[in-house]
């Protein structure tokens, strides 16, 4: 499957085969899947902090995000390294859902 740049400000311009092809690679089922299970953890745990610190512990668990070499879905991490919250996040996860 072709990569490309969303931010490509010519994507109107492609022709429908290559349209088609690039469609491919948001799987709205997934998304749609991934947003509904976040929402039903919001409204279960009330600590954000946590909830924000187990999406990066489920990234790392999973191989990592795609911008660092890692293997999992995501492209880029939640938390990045640089974030003077970082620990703060992953702290709480870890009081609030334990370990993976």
């Amino acid at each position: 499957m072709e990569e490309f740049d969303l931010r490509d400000d010519h994507f109107e311009d492609k022709d429908d085969e290559q349209i088609s092809t690039k469609e491919e690679v948001f799987d709205i089922e997934l998304i749609e899947y991934k947003t509904n299970a976040f929402k039903a953890l919001q409204e279960h745990y009330s600590n954000r902090l946590a909830i924000r610190g187990r999406e990066q512990h489920l990234i790392e668990h999973f191989g990592g995000a795609k911008s660092v070499g890692g293997t999992s879905e995501n492209a880029i991490n939640g938390i990045g390294f640089g974030n003077k919250r970082r620990k703060k996040y992953l702290s709480e996860s870890i009081k609030e859902f334990g370990k993976l």
